[in-house]
């Protein structure tokens, strides 16, 4: 995450191929609907990605990138729900 969020443009697909597996299931448990679950984990990670400029680097990666995929799962949830 540290090197993505510098700019190495070379860690972005090993990041993304860490974090997929772990955002995607994250939000099929936290949602119950896995074709819900994968659109959310995508907008989560289009988030993620978006906002790297942001990470603070003293904190743990997978904290922030769930701490981003709750608040979307929270949002979807409230609109289907």
């Amino acid at each position: 995450m540290t090197a993505a969020a510098e700019g190495d443009r070379a860690a972005i697909d090993p990041l993304f191929q860490a974090l997929w597996p772990l955002v995607a299931r994250y939000a099929a448990r936290f949602l119950g609907d896995p074709a819900l679950a994968e659109d959310v984990a995508q907008d989560a990670l289009v988030k993620l990605f978006g906002q790297l400029d942001c990470y603070d680097r003293s904190r743990d990666a997978l904290t922030w990138a769930l701490a981003i995929a709750t608040w979307q799962c929270r949002t979807a949830r409230s609109c289907v729900w």
